[in-house]
This record gives structure tokens, sequence and C-alpha cells, in this order.
């Protein structure tokens, strides 16, 4: 039995399949080394930036710091870096969600990685092969770009324009089972925020051409039903996928219950 402490390194050896991780009492000195390998790619290109990015991914689940909970904290960890180093469109696909589709491709690559340095001139010069490093590069590279295209594929403004009218005309038509109808013009703010991302309350009167009382209401109607938001009460509103229009709109990404 252990003791597994949250935020604490390990304190004692371990083997995952056949992984045996380094030496307890080393991690702190595999941390050092991976934090100055890794941020050389502070001056590097954007290309080189993803690079670094996906292969800190292996050696941080290589190093296994703690007991439990590696896997989670290292694909965490490279969300993080993906979107620190400016990533265009990270979040709207996520690489997490492509290893998941296919965890034995993924689990091969990274043990692909493990392998030792075998020799030669194309091997690398440390303790572990780079041709296994290569083959995990390409692995995440290959799932990355599936995800772009795949996100691509759904999410199309004029596939999701659609949607979003025929959702407020069914709900106005009480077709949904335990869903209150939307207010009228529903569609043209979602329409509007849907093109321009935000847009200022006092301007939703003018959009959908009524009173000012009445565009507040209708505003906060949506709130309190989860189809807007914003940052703060009276800062610009934006479009908000709550659980059900969001297996309506994009079902693709949100299968219905």
């Amino acid at each position: 039995k252990v003791s597994m402490i949250p935020g604490e390194f390990r304190q004692s050896n371990v083997e995952v399949g056949g992984h045996i991780a380094p030496e307890f009492d080393e991690i702190s000195s595999y941390f050092n080394e991976f934090e100055t390998l890794y941020n050389q790619c502070k001056f590097e290109s954007q290309t080189m930036k993803l690079i670094y990015s996906l292969c800190s991914h292996h050696r941080l689940v290589y190093i296994h710091p703690f007991y439990d909970g590696n896997g989670r904290i290292s694909r965490l960890f490279l969300d993080y870096l993906l979107q620190k180093i400016g990533l265009d469109g990270y979040g709207l696909w996520n690489l997490s969600r492509g290893l998941a589709r296919q965890k034995d491709d993924y689990f091969t690559a990274l043990t692909k990685a493990d392998e030792i340095y075998r020799g030669g001139y194309n091997d690398g010069r440390g303790k572990l092969s780079l041709k296994g490093l290569e083959y995990f590069l390409n692995f995440m590279l290959d799932t990355a770009l599936d995800q772009v295209k795949y996100m691509s594929s759904v999410i199309r403004m004029d596939l999701i324009s659609k949607r979003i009218a025929s959702y407020v005309e069914f709900s106005r038509k009480d077709m949904y089972l335990n869903v209150k109808p939307l207010p009228k013009h529903s569609e043209i703010i979602f329409q509007a925020l849907l093109l321009q991302g935000e847009i200022p309350r006092n301007s939703v009167k003018d959009i959908i051409g009524v009173t000012k009382p009445t565009a507040i209401k209708i505003v906060k109607e949506l709130e309190e039903r989860l189809y807007l938001t914003s940052n703060e009460p009276k800062s610009p509103i934006r479009i908000r996928f709550n659980s059900h229009f969001a297996s309506e709109i994009i079902p693709e990404l949100f299968p219905k219950a």
C-alpha cells in the first residue's frame, strides 16, 4: 500500500505495463532536464513549437511522476501548451478527443517512443530511440490533422445557421418534449451572434425591431434558459449551447441522449 498525496511525486519505483519508469529519487533531475530542453522552443518557429509540444507529451508520460493520473495530467499539459503557443483554431478542435478515439494506437505510439537507443547515426544520441520518438510524433500529427479535418466538416456556418433556424421554428411550434417554446425573434438574435460572435445588449432592440423593454425581457429569458451568456450582467452577449440546443445543432459532437 502507498499513500497518494495530490501534487506530490511518487516515493517509490513503478512499472506500468512494459514501461519501467525512472527511479523515484531521480524525478527532480528529470524535470530539471525536461524544463531546460523544452524551454528552448520559446524562440523557435510555430512549427517547431508544435513539434516540441507533442514530443514533450511523451517525455512527461515517460517520467511518470505520480502514482496515478499521469495520462490525464499529461494530456491536460499538452492542451495547455497547444493553447499557449497560439495554435490557430485549437479549442474548436482538440487533440485529446482524437487520442480517446484510438486508444490502442495511442498506447502503441507511446510504447514505441519508450524504446531505448538502438545505435547508428540516425537513432539520436540519448538514452531513448529517436526513431521511436519520430514514430510517436508522426502519430500525433496525423491525429491532430484528422481532428482538424473532422471539425472543419462539422462546424460549417451555413449548416449551423440552417439548423438554428429549424430549431427555433420547431420550438415555436412546441415540438420539443419538456422544452418551453423560445420567445419570438430568438432566431434573429442567434443568427446575429453566429455571425458577429457577440453583440452589445442595447443593440438587440434594433436588430429584432422591438422596444427596449421587450428586448431586455427576451434576452433575460434566453440567458436564464442558458441560450445566451456574457462575462458580466451588462456586458455583450454571446450564444451558448445548452445540452438540448447543442444536441440539435451539432449532433455530431453532442449526440442526443
